[in-house]
C-alpha cells in the first residue's frame, strides 16, 4: 500500500502528539508533587503543542473529503 504525502504528514504529526502527551503527563505529575514552578508552564505548552498537531491532522482530513480520499486536482 502506497501512503500519500498527507498520510505521511499525519503519521509524523501523530508521533509528535504522542511525544507531547508523554511530556505533558510527566510535567503534570511533577507539578502535582511540588516540582519546579516551570512544570505547570511545560504542561500547558505540551498540551497546546499536541492540540496544534491534532488540528493540522483534522484539517487535512476535512480538506480531503468525507472519506479522507485524496482531493481531485
Amino acid at each position: 500500500m502506497i501512503e500519500s504525502e498527507a498520510d505521511q504528514q499525519n503519521l509524523a504529526d501523530l508521533k509528535d502528539v504522542a511525544q507531547a502527551v508523554e511530556h505533558a503527563l510527566a510535567a503534570l505529575k511533577s507539578a502535582m508533587v511540588g516540582g519546579p514552578p516551570g512544570n505547570r508552564e511545560a504542561f500547558i505548552f505540551q498540551v497546546g503543542f499536541a492540540r496544534g498537531r491534532l488540528s493540522r491532522i483534522s484539517s487535512r482530513i476535512y480538506q480531503a473529503g468525507e472519506f479522507g480520499e485524496e482531493p481531485v486536482p
